[in-house]
């Protein structure tokens, strides 16, 4: 996956995370469900893109729980891979086709 590429530890943390909703979609066991031994809730996420509290993924003051940690994380890879990297890849777009 090219996200592991840009951002590596980023990817791990949201592959690890979505190991987690496995769980829960096999399972059906959200309220024991830990990350690294803590409860997603007391982990404290909110809706910003790690590393870059002021990118907001989604207005509110909402915090990242079990319930919502799969549009969390698909968030952060659109962040990440798609939205916010549309202008430099419109500005290589650009640049190239003019080179060619």
């Amino acid at each position: 996956m090219i996200f592991f590429l840009l951002m590596p530890s980023l990817g791990i943390f949201c592959k690890n995370f979505k190991s987690l909703l496995v769980l829960v979609y096999v399972h059906r066991a959200i309220a024991d469900l830990c990350f690294r031994g803590t409860p997603i809730e007391d982990i404290c996420l909110d809706f910003s893109l790690p590393g870059y509290p002021d990118y907001i993924l989604k207005p509110g003051e909402e915090n990242v729980d079990i319930n919502n940690l799969d549009e969390y994380i698909s968030l952060v890879v659109d962040a990440t891979v798609k939205t916010g990297i549309i202008r430099q890849m419109e500005a290589f777009r650009s640049g190239f086709n003019q080179t060619f």
